[in-house]
């Protein structure tokens, strides 16, 4: 083939590879004598290929000059780059440094935002379409398989994509969107600097991956860290939760990554780590980041919070603050008393949010401004903006007449200073060991559980909330819900008394007109105290259906899902 006129026009020079979607040459258009990539599609339409690169001109995408016919074979002409793929560069030297994939990655990121900013969706970003030149110039390829948003498939269909780096949804029949390449981002950095797909190694084969995909059974990284925390978003398991295109490469751009030339150090400082925690210390892996989470299993949220100082010039008497008082477990609240005896004050909660955005500000990488975001007579309540594209909410709620917005902007200054300087900060303790805060709420139903009640199995989308406190399944028209939190004990008025095994006391409660039932199980005793400040650790466990029939009811399904979580609870 090598010395081969393909239509007249490109003498093929060099072959570059080979792959599922056909064969690269390197070439010479003796027209304009100039060095060009020809690929020959295996398979598909290589004037779809040319249709999708044709519409994109950016600097960090392959252009796409065109199609030529030589024979009975149709040829791509596109732009070349004297590169090695990103596979094969981690094929030859080994995983690469986050420092690297952090500036590789965000050539990438914006290429997928020009991609969705024209409709496009790319479908199979990967490692063995990621070019990667001179001085780390990136640029992504292979459009063989890439989609207008508006012609993908609606309803699932074959899965398109490499095993290796699908996102859940696609995995389970899906159609891709902008987000399930934003994953597949996610994915491909992983790789980089793991060294492997987050579905495990290829030697397991791509059934046995896809499989994973389909479980979000992801493989432990064995680099922590702020990069490890940025691939951790990108790689949400619901859609809704990972950051939009646009925002990546801001995302990318704000890790602060340690200097590689004191890698010395650093590892010296990971032993030092290592050695506290068997000295029995509570001591947590992720490196902390400056106005981020973090882990947020191990945060304590009550350490943002504002003290009867920072109220001086409200005359406030005192503020008492308790975690325990807070409904979430990401979360911590106050009472900010205005007289001795505590009666007249204002509650202040603090909440961590997942990738919670408003108006039109985007993310930057930096940590946000205290910003209001809603004010009604009973409620005031102000957000900032995380480095790590979370947020953090703060809820001042009282009554008629009393300053909330003041005490809200306050308690933001308050926690805005700590994150100034320093991540969440960390717990004290661990939690109790049979505490829910140790449960992930997305692996307390099995697939036939969910098969049972919405008739398929389906991918659970964690909450909002951080710390798998919350999760849902959704198969059209049922949708089931599990949430934890902590609330004061049952009232006469919560509903009907339920066997759901173990002993915990439970209550069901219907409501067919809203076409759901709910069960709530008291879990634990999480603050001791008469009925007003006693706190019990709740699960929620909700059946829901669209357009419910009459005289359907949901409680029996609620019932035997309550009984499925709680042998499952710690």
């Amino acid at each position: 083939m090598v010395g081969r006129t393909i239509a007249d026009r490109y003498r093929l020079e060099e072959h570059l590879g080979a792959g599922g979607m056909g064969d690269v040459w390197r070439a010479t258009d003796l027209q304009l004598q100039e060095t060009v990539a020809l690929k020959r599609p295996r398979e598909g339409d290589a004037g779809h290929e040319a249709r999708i690169g044709g519409e994109l001109s950016h600097p960090n995408v392959i252009a796409v000059h065109g199609t030529v016919t030589d024979g009975a074979d149709q040829w791509l002409v596109m732009e070349y780059l004297p590169s090695r793929s990103l596979a094969e560069i981690i094929e030859a030297d080994g995983p690469i440094s986050p420092q690297r994939a952090t500036k590789i990655g965000a050539q990438l990121a914006e290429a997928l935002a020009a991609m969705h900013a024209k409709g496009m969706v790319h479908r199979d970003v990967k490692p063995g379409n990621v070019l990667v030149g001179d001085n780390d110039v990136a640029k992504l390829s292979d459009f063989g398989i890439s989609r207008w948003a508006e012609q993908t498939r609606v309803g699932g269909g074959d899965v398109a994509g490499t095993a290796a780096y699908l996102a859940p949804e696609v995995a389970d029949g899906h159609e891709a969107r902008p987000a399930s390449d934003v994953f597949a981002l996610g994915a491909t950095l992983f790789a980089a600097v793991e060294g492997t797909s987050p579905w495990g190694s290829p030697d397991a084969g791509s059934s046995e991956q896809l499989r994973r995909a389909k479980a979000y059974d992801i493989t432990p990284p064995q680099h922590d860290g702020p990069f490890g925390d940025l691939l951790a978003q990108l790689m949400q398991r619901d859609p809704q939760d990972r950051p939009a295109t646009e925002n990546v490469r801001p995302l990318l751009e704000g890790v602060k990554l340690p200097n590689p030339r004191r890698r010395k150090a650093v590892v010296i400082g990971a032993a030092a780590l290592v050695a506290v925690v068997v000295a029995g210390a509570v001591i947590y892996s992720r490196l902390p980041v400056a106005g981020t989470v973090g882990d947020p299993r191990t945060m304590d949220v009550c350490g943002l919070t504002a003290s009867k100082d920072d109220f001086q010039r409200l005359n406030v008497h005192h503020v008492d603050t308790s975690a325990e008082s807070s409904y979430w477990f990401n979360g911590c609240s106050s009472w900010v008393a205005f007289d001795e005896k505590g009666e007249d004050g204002v509650v202040v909660d603090y909440f961590v949010k997942q990738f919670v955005q408003y108006g039109t500000e985007k993310l930057t990488g930096q940590l946000g401004a205290v910003t209001q975001i809603g004010s009604v007579q009973d409620k005031c309540t102000k957000s900032i903006v995380l480095v790590d594209g979370n947020s953090l909410q703060i809820e001042a709620k009282g009554g008629p007449g009393q300053p909330l917005c003041d005490i809200a902007q306050i308690a933001g200054e308050r926690a805005h200073a700590v994150l100034s300087e320093h991540q969440i900060p960390r717990r004290k303790e661990p939690w109790p060991k049979d505490s829910l805060a140790n449960a992930d709420a997305c692996r307390l139903l099995s697939e036939g559980d969910l098969v049972a009640q919405l008739k398929s199995a389906a991918t659970p989308y964690p909450w909002g909330e951080l710390g798998s406190w919350g999760c849902g399944w959704d198969y059209t028209p049922r949708q089931i819900e599990i949430e934890f939190s902590r609330q004061g004990p049952f009232e006469s008025d919560d509903g009907e008394v339920v066997d759901v095994g173990r002993g915990l006391a439970a209550r069901i409660e219907p409501k067919p007109d809203e076409g759901e039932c709910q069960v709530k199980i008291q879990h634990r005793v999480a603050r001791e105290g008469n009925e007003e400040d006693k706190r019990i650790e709740f699960v929620r466990v909700m059946l829901r259906e669209e357009k419910l029939a009459e005289g359907t009811s949901l409680c029996p399904g609620a019932t035997e899902l309550a009984k499925a979580v709680v042998p499952r609870l710690p």
